[in-house]
């Protein structure tokens, strides 16, 4: 369905607040489909060819059930290989939106690197309110690249303070879980020693 929102916009010929609506006369009334996939695929495109002076634009200005996708996908469209650049943009996020920013801040370096301290180092320059679900981010996205590494995906949680530990592996339980790949937890928590306590799934 996110492809829906780009064919509309080419439809539309780039005409953002249309595409929205097909976005919603495409769903059946009483339906289970969510659009906000169709919107976040206008919203790519619209950041593509209808850049603005403003940064927060048009995601100040839509409706309000259209300012999740378009914050989300915001977070992506304005990022520069500057993390701490990219934070101070996210601090500019209404409070309500700021976690999906934020959470691209930690995609930023989980999806390209196995250094563990780097990205330990992101997740800390956020507000420390932010800081878990960073951490958490970042361990969902390694246990999908690397799902049966377990010795390195352990590693990243045992890094962690330990007021963090516990979300972290209790993150790479539940997507490794995801991945239908539980018979693999077993080896999972044979590389966890001192920090059994918390990964309760090991005891």
């Amino acid at each position: 369905f996110h492809g829906v929102g780009h064919a509309f916009m080419v439809l539309t010929k780039n005409n953002l607040n249309e595409s929205l609506k097909l976005c919603n006369a495409s769903i059946p009334q009483r339906s289970l489909l969510d659009p906000k996939a169709c919107y976040f695929g206008a919203f790519m495109i619209n950041s593509e060819v209808n850049r603005s002076t403003h940064p927060l634009s048009p995601c100040d200005t839509v409706d309000e059930k259209y300012k999740q996708a378009c914050f989300e996908d915001k977070s992506g469209s304005m990022f520069t290989e500057d993390v701490a650049k990219n934070i101070s943009f996210c601090e500019t996020f209404p409070v309500k939106y700021k976690n999906y920013c934020f959470s691209r801040v930690a995609k930023q370096h989980s999806t390209t690197t196995r250094d563990i301290n780097l990205l330990k180092e992101d997740c800390n320059m956020l507000n420390v309110m932010y800081q878990s679900s960073c951490i958490e981010d970042v361990a969902r996205d390694l246990t999908e690249r690397f799902p049966n590494d377990y010795k390195f995906l352990t590693s990243y949680c045992s890094l962690q303070d330990n007021k963090y530990k516990n979300y972290c592996f209790a993150k790479i339980y539940q997507h490794t879980d995801w991945l239908h790949l539980k018979d693999n937890l077993n080896v999972a928590c044979s590389y966890i020693k001192d920090d059994r306590k918390y990964a309760e799934w090991c005891n």
